[in-house]
């Protein structure tokens, strides 16, 4: 479920209907949507002679079930250019899996990527060649949420330094995500935390979006990143707990409401 540009009626209702929820009710977090995307392109070979391909897809995952996912597989040629015959392989092993534990208040997302990258070649004078080599791999999560009401919170994350974690919040003036702080220079290769108190409204969480490429001079990575986002004072939940669809349904009365007597003015 992208929510970048369109915001649900839903969604829109939750964020505005806070002032008619009863002042000793709990705030509602509820998982909105998640989007996933795990891929890998390579290639290999010798001078001109060598071969190319993909795995996985570009096209982002927006089932919310299974909550974990993987790619992992491997690629090998072989085959040889006038006098040079060569040797390459590429491995790959992506991970990632998301929860929502409604005891402990928490939402959580973490993921791995391993890349392995190998070869050699063998002909005359060839004593220093290594072959062509490529592999890249995107292991991209987001999941968003929405908060009724105004809410403690406490995050923390560990990432390796190719991989960072983003917290944002949807400016629907603005039609844009704004992030509440800069992952890439907070949250990088480092352990964070941050504590502080959410407003109502649509929220996104995502690790960096970049991909990690190794080749013959770099032939092997492993980067990973974990979060966990906890709502002490909230009820946090995949769908929405059922007092809050009665919130949503009577803030959807009052936009219309009030849209109305916008018309009438």
């Amino acid at each position: 479920m992208n929510l970048k540009s369109v915001v649900p009626a839903t969604a829109l209702a939750a964020v505005f209907c806070t002032g008619i929820a009863s002042p000793a009710a709990a705030a509602q977090a509820v998982l909105q949507g998640r989007e996933a995307v795990l891929h890998t392109s390579y290639l290999g070979g010798f001078a001109i002679a060598g071969d190319s391909g993909e795995a996985g897809s570009l096209t982002p995952i927006t089932a919310a079930l299974p909550t974990d996912l993987s790619l992992t597989d491997n690629w090998a040629l072989s085959g040889s250019y006038l006098f040079w015959t060569f040797d390459v392989f590429a491995q790959w092993n992506l991970t990632q899996d998301y929860t929502v534990d409604a005891t402990a208040r928490t939402f959580g997302g973490r993921g791995t990527t391993a890349l392995r990258v190998g070869g050699e070649v063998v002909g005359p004078d060839c004593n220093s060649c290594v072959p062509t080599l490529e592999l890249a791999g995107l292991n991209q999560q987001a999941l968003e949420f929405i908060v009724d009401t105004d809410t403690r919170y406490s995050f923390s994350s560990s990432t390796t330094p190719s991989q960072w974690v983003d917290l944002m919040r949807w400016d629907p003036a603005q039609a844009r995500w704004d992030r509440l702080w800069d992952g890439s220079g907070q949250t990088q290769g480092v352990s964070f935390t941050r504590s502080g108190h959410l407003l109502a409204g649509l929220y996104r969480v995502q690790n960096n979006v970049g991909s990690v490429t190794v080749d013959s001079a770099l032939p092997s990575s492993d980067s990973a990143w974990a979060w966990t986002l906890t709502l002490p004072d909230a009820a946090v939940s995949a769908v929405p707990e059922p007092g809050s669809w009665a919130l949503m349904a009577a803030g959807v009365l009052v936009l219309g409401c009030t849209a109305a007597r916008c018309r009438q003015a």
